[in-house]
This record gives C-alpha cells, structure tokens and sequence, in this order.
C-alpha cells in the first residue's frame, strides 16, 4: 500500500538568495496567524518565460 509522500516546510521570516545562512527562520507560536505564498519560474528550454506567484 502508497501512503503518499512527506513533505516538511521551514516558514522563514526572511528568506534570502544568498543561502540558509544568510535567511531568518521563523518561531511558530500556537494559535498564530501565518501567510504563506508559492513562488514558481516557468521555464521552457534555458530561460525562464513567466514568473507566478500565490499568496494567501
């Protein structure tokens, strides 16, 4: 039987291009509101055609 996969999020106050080092990573608190947003690149050979981005 397929149970699916797991997947695991890191909420970042600040994520930055340079690295995890360089990022902040978010404390949850229970009962906290939290946004979250996906960012995607459409790529259709080597460069990058259109940027999309959802954000609750």
């Amino acid at each position: 039987m397929i149970w699916g996969n797991a997947y695991w999020i890191t909420p970042f106050d600040f994520a930055s291009h340079e690295g995890f080092d360089q990022s902040i990573v978010s404390t949850l608190k229970e009962n906290e509101l939290i946004g979250i947003s996906w960012s995607m690149l459409d790529f259709d050979g080597a460069q990058c055609e259109s940027f999309m981005n959802l954000a609750l």
